[in-house]
């Protein structure tokens, strides 16, 4: 999936990191994506589009989100109008000025459930420093998603240019919740690399497997967590389907380690003639659990 990634240090426009030049919508790279791809996701961690990709899954929204009409303008990225309830206009990620009304307040309307009222009352809460390099109008009343939102609201946008519509979420998380699921994924991509390396070796030196009662207990523990830490930041359904598939194939690893290691137990165990000697087979196979042979009474 193409990607392009942001910098921080340029507040408020949205800024490639390689060039230090603003994005631009209405020419250039940007805007053939604009043209030719499914969807066009925004968030401080980048910009991401896709020609071929399905669209994004409900675990990445937590909740099937209502699509806002957001048609294109020139040098944004779309226009969201005014409806009902709002008069106001939100341009999204302009390229030239970004402008605030000098009172948000009039941003948001009290107990406005829809999915509109809650993106107005976002950004109505965000970050108003005067580092933001925003342009302040008084009489104003529409509003110019910016940097600021992405970074200090934690607002996440996906437009798509063939719908004219736009999903948002804003993500709740701390920061530590992104850097254990991005773990927790190394370790699965880890293990599994690590497993067919050592079948690779057992193969060609004709040995049996080893089992490792702490590396079992241990990636049980990741793989099991995963499944409920790892589904929030998949954003298309391959990459939900490429966790998934990950996931199941540590399991069935981990399956059959653990078969091994019992099938060898129980066969060492029947050849076993008295109680201690099952007792001292038992050890041998369990060298991580029990490091010495201890002797049974009588």
């Amino acid at each position: 999936m193409p990607s392009i990634s942001l910098s921080r240090s340029n507040f408020p426009f949205l800024t490639r990191t390689d060039w230090r030049t603003s994005i631009q919508w209405s020419h250039g790279e940007l805007y053939s994506a604009l043209l030719s791809s499914s969807f066009v996701r925004v968030s401080e961690r980048g910009i991401w589009w896709c020609v071929t990709c399905q669209l994004p899954t409900d675990s990445f929204w937590l909740h099937k989100p209502e699509r806002l009409p957001c048609v294109p303008a020139h040098d944004v990225l779309c226009e969201v109008s005014a409806s009902a309830n709002y008069s106001s206009v939100m341009r999204l990620f302009p390229s030239t000025h970004v402008l605030v009304p000098a009172d948000m307040r009039v941003l948001s309307t009290p107990h406005d459930s829809t999915n509109a009222g809650k993106l107005w009352t976002a950004v109505a809460k965000g970050y108003q420093g005067a580092e933001s390099s925003r342009f302040v109008v008084f009489g104003n009343f529409n509003y110019d998603v910016s940097l600021c939102d992405l970074v200090h609201s934690k607002l996440d946008f996906v437009f798509y240019p063939q719908l004219n519509q736009v999903s948002w979420r804003q993500r709740n998380h701390a920061v530590w919740n992104s850097v254990i699921e991005t773990v927790l994924l190394c370790l699965i991509v880890l293990f599994l690399f690590t497993r067919v390396c050592h079948n690779l070796t057992n193969m060609i030196q004709g040995t049996t497997r080893v089992f490792d009662w702490y590396t079992f207990s241990t990636m049980l523990v990741v793989v099991c967590a995963s499944f409920d830490a790892c589904q929030h930041n998949d954003f298309v359904a391959e990459e939900r389907l490429l966790t998934f598939c990950l996931q199941v194939y540590s399991l069935l690893n981990l399956c059959a380690l653990f078969c091994t290691f019992v099938s060898a137990l129980g066969s060492s165990a029947l050849r076993a003639s008295t109680p201690q000697a099952r007792w001292c087979a038992c050890c041998s196979f369990s060298q991580h659990i029990c490091k010495t042979r201890t002797t049974l009474p009588s």
